[in-house]
């Protein structure tokens, strides 16, 4: 989900593939691209969780330009999917309910 709406022939997207150790850097990145970036996370079983809170927060909590131009996609293998019950149907709905803080610890 990204705040942007950037017709198709306007620009180039970026896009990387990252698990959720990279996703740090998402931001860096987005500023030195100004335009739209796609990141591919692989999230298998209990990383799912960890990149979906780090996402938020990046979404939520970090550069602007994170907000407007980065959208996400989750992978996971079939065979590593994260239990049924922490999976989202929505991003909308997640962030929402996100119940992490931007605050530094």
């Amino acid at each position: 989900m990204s705040d942007l709406s950037t017709p198709f022939d306007d620009s180039v997207t970026l896009t990387t593939q990252a698990t959720h150790e990279f996703l740090q850097h998402v931001p860096v990145l987005c500023s030195r691209w100004q335009g739209p970036v796609s990141v591919a996370v692989f999230a298998p079983g209990s990383d799912y969780v960890v990149a979906m809170d780090k996402i938020a927060y990046l979404r939520l909590c970090d550069d602007p330009c994170v907000r407007a131009n980065v959208s996400w996609h989750i992978v996971y293998d079939k065979v590593h999917a994260p239990p049924a019950a922490v999976v989202v149907n929505s991003s909308a709905d997640f962030l929402r309910s996100w119940n992490g803080t931007c605050t530094s610890t």
